[in-house]
């Protein structure tokens, strides 16, 4: 033994492992092994990430089997609808044309009418307020509506009282 302790010849364990870590980190071959371990390592999580993206993907994009059935019956429903409202809304126009008489004619009307209103504009006023018999007669049917309403109410709560409690 020497005076430190040691046996000679032996060398000292911490000593040896600390040689054999810095050989190994300069040793290209370790190097190497380990950016493979790092790269297997990302592409583990990677094929995670990818599954669960590709899982959510068909999730969206798969129908519920009602839609699947019925969706050629939906189809059909709605381009007839649609079909139904283009032939409606063409049918106005042309019976608007028809009424009309073209637009020439209905631009006369109009330039008639402006002229007309700027000759008397008073005119304006009176066609926008309503007449005084046409306000009684909207009064008088609130009034009996009113009786109306109020009756019925009335009669109903009179009728749920005298009805017995059902069983039960």
């Amino acid at each position: 033994m020497n005076p430190q302790g040691k046996q000679e010849g032996k060398p000292d364990d911490k000593q040896d492992s600390k040689q054999n870590q810095n050989k190994t980190a300069d040793d290209p071959d370790h190097q190497v092994q380990a950016a493979e371990r790092r790269v297997e390592a990302i592409r583990g999580r990677l094929d995670g990430v990818v599954g669960e993206l590709d899982h959510r993907w068909h999730h969206l994009w798969t129908l519920p089997p009602a839609v699947r059935r019925y969706a050629r019956p939906l189809l059909v429903t709605g381009v007839a609808l649609g079909l139904v409202a283009v032939g409606a809304l063409a049918a106005r126009a042309s019976r608007r044309r028809r009424a009309s008489g073209g637009r020439l004619q209905r631009l006369r009307r109009y330039g008639n009418v402006a002229a007309q209103v700027m000759r008397e504009p008073e005119l304006l006023v009176q066609r926008s307020r309503p007449s005084a018999a046409s306000r009684i007669l909207v009064a008088a049917g609130v009034a009996a509506a009113s009786v109306l309403a109020r009756h019925l109410a009335t009669a109903l709560i009179e009728n749920t009282r005298r009805r017995p409690p059902p069983h039960g």
